[in-house]
């Protein structure tokens, strides 16, 4: 047996041991609970009795466990439910019912929802954050809140935060929960579309009355006639429609053609370039987080020079995504003004260009930078990174056109080093799609990962090759880092590594999904057990189709992490 196997069994071990006494406590009982639920004769579980205090973090391991492939059960699922039901009480504040939801079946989810919701307003009272989240976000909404679940929402008088978007919800249904819950503030919600006529069969002062109280108010769709009222008539709103730092949302909404009712709060903005009007971002003193969509067509990228002016007058900025950004010197422009400040960066151009840039002009500008994605259509030069001292989380898309294969794979070897990237020392999550493998870069870096000298912070590491290999060397060498990373990475608990490759070499890289098999089953057995909305996987494409398709711009960590910086 390969000894780094046993090393990740190890190293896993270390991880999900308790530090304290306390935390041994409530790891026995969340082991006694999951045996409960596999346990079939009754004499045999356990009753434990615990003190209020130990509730909640015994609640939030419970509720951080997530059903694998095949374990959704509704006999299992009622013994979890039992144990919640004594779980919460009023000293529960904040319930994520997103994991927890994943063991009820598909088909009874629905109905058990709204089951869960009245026990939530019956036993936790104090409830101030609830949130039900979809276990895969590229999926839509498979069923929409009844009505019995609505009364249980309302029913929760003290909730301040309420998060749904495993299902969805009509507005005039939003509109009385809003009306329902006095001290409701952040709203986020997959609003159904019924035409955007339904949203304006209620006055202005109707409209005021049922939403004034929000400062936060997203529901991913783009409502253009919507928006553009809440802003207007919700100055309060510092979020609305979608985060500024969303990539799953489209580029910018229209602002509304008469300013706020009064100053708006307003941190993250959403615009187009192309429809912005002369002195409407003046509106908007408190931005801090700003999405900007440049134009797709190469004859009218390049906003006019006013336009260009306003969009840099911003004092706050913190938070900086660029979607289709026309060239260097305008990159240029927005990171002499506001790259001192941000902590996030995102920057995207268009499939029908390509924006050269650099790591070290990007560090340069941008000392404090905690994140940083770069996406479709920029191609980057090389840069060592072990002086960018705060930099967290990375997430490059290298390979300007996705669409075309064969293209990608007749670009020139990037000047970018791999190793160098990874040399970062805070460096806590990593992901890459790559089109223009380096199998001696790829080595390296193994080799650096065994010895102990790069990523030992790092937590996720999602590593995808979409350029041909007509060779088992490379099949070889992401096999050997796959196992390294498993073994001597000490704070590891996500990895992927993906080989997309059409059908003449499928049998190497079954043979890879084989090889590194017993790796990944034991990352996703800990997986399973830590708090986390990563799936763990050996990704391995079959057919030229497949291949085709473009890779996600972002993935559920990164999204996690964009939240948590609003």
């Amino acid at each position: 047996m390969d000894q780094r196997l046993q090393l990740t069994k190890i190293r896993l071990q270390n991880l999900r041991r308790p530090q304290t006494l306390f935390e041994t406590a409530v790891e026995v009982f969340v082991r006694i609970v999951e045996s409960a639920v596999h346990e079939e004769d009754e004499a045999k579980k356990e009753t434990v009795y615990l003190p209020d205090h130990a509730l909640q973090m015994i609640l939030d391991r419970l509720m951080s466990k997530k059903s694998m492939n095949g374990e959704e059960n509704y006999d299992k699922f009622e013994i979890r439910l039992s144990y919640f039901i004594n779980l919460i009480n009023p000293f529960t504040r904040e319930i994520d019912l997103s994991n927890f939801m994943t063991f009820c079946p598909d088909l009874l989810k629905a109905q058990q929802i709204s089951r869960v919701l009245h026990m939530i307003a019956t036993f936790a009272t104090k409830i101030t954050s609830l949130t039900f989240k979809k276990k895969d976000i590229w999926f839509p909404s498979s069923f929409f809140l009844s009505q019995n679940a609505i009364e249980g929402i309302c029913r929760m008088t003290t909730l301040q935060k309420l998060e749904i978007n495993e299902c969805s919800i009509q507005f005039s249904t939003l509109k009385h929960v809003c009306e329902s819950l006095p001290n409701l503030n952040h709203v986020d919600v997959n609003m159904a579309n019924n035409g955007e006529e339904e949203y304006y069969s209620f006055s202005d002062a109707d409209f005021q009355r049922s939403f004034s109280r929000l400062k936060v108010f997203i529901f991913r769709k783009n409502y253009c006639r919507f928006t553009q009222r809440c802003i207007r008539l919700l100055p309060s709103l510092e979020i609305v429609s979608n985060s500024a730092n969303d990539l799953l949302s489209l580029g910018g909404y229209l602002l509304p053609p008469e300013p706020p009712l009064a100053p708006s709060a307003l941190r993250h903005l959403c615009v187009d370039v192309a429809k912005i009007q002369p002195g409407q971002l003046t509106w908007f003193p408190n931005v801090t987080h700003l999405k900007i969509q440049f134009e797709e067509n190469q004859s009218r990228s390049t906003p006019s020079h006013a336009t260009l002016e306003d969009l840099l007058r911003f004092k706050k900025i913190k938070s900086l995504f660029l979607l289709s950004c026309p060239a260097a010197d305008i990159l240029d422009r927005f990171l002499k003004q506001y790259g001192g400040h941000l902590h996030s960066l995102c920057v995207h151009s268009s499939v029908r260009r390509c924006l050269n840039y650099s790591f070290r002009n990007i560090f340069k500008a941008c000392p404090n930078l905690e994140t940083l994605m770069v996406l479709l259509g920029v191609q980057m030069a090389d840069a060592k990174l072990d002086f960018f001292a705060k930099l967290k989380h990375l997430q490059w898309f290298d390979g300007y056109d996705y669409y075309e294969t064969r293209q990608a794979a007749q670009m020139q070897p990037r000047s970018v080093r791999l190793s160098n990237i990874l040399s970062a020392p805070l460096l806590q999550n990593f992901e890459m799609v790559d089109f223009r493998n380096n199998l001696e870069e790829l080595k390296l870096v193994s080799s650096l990962i065994a010895e102990k000298k790069i990523l030992n912070n790092l937590s996720t590491f999602r590593y995808i090759s979409r350029r041909d290999s007509s060779h088992d060397a490379f099949s070889v060498a992401l096999s050997e880092l796959t196992k390294n990373a498993s073994a001597f990475l000490p704070k590891l608990i996500r990895l992927e590594t993906s080989l997309n490759a059409p059908g003449p070499f499928l049998s190497q890289h079954h043979a890879l999904a084989h090889n590194i098999g017993p790796f990944v089953t034991l990352l996703k057995i800990h997986e399973s057990q830590v708090t986390t909305p990563w799936i763990v996987d050996c990704n391995i494409e079959e057919g030229a189709t497949r291949i085709q398709s473009p890779p996600r711009l972002t993935s559920p960590i990164f999204s996690s992490i964009l939240r948590e910086k609003m």
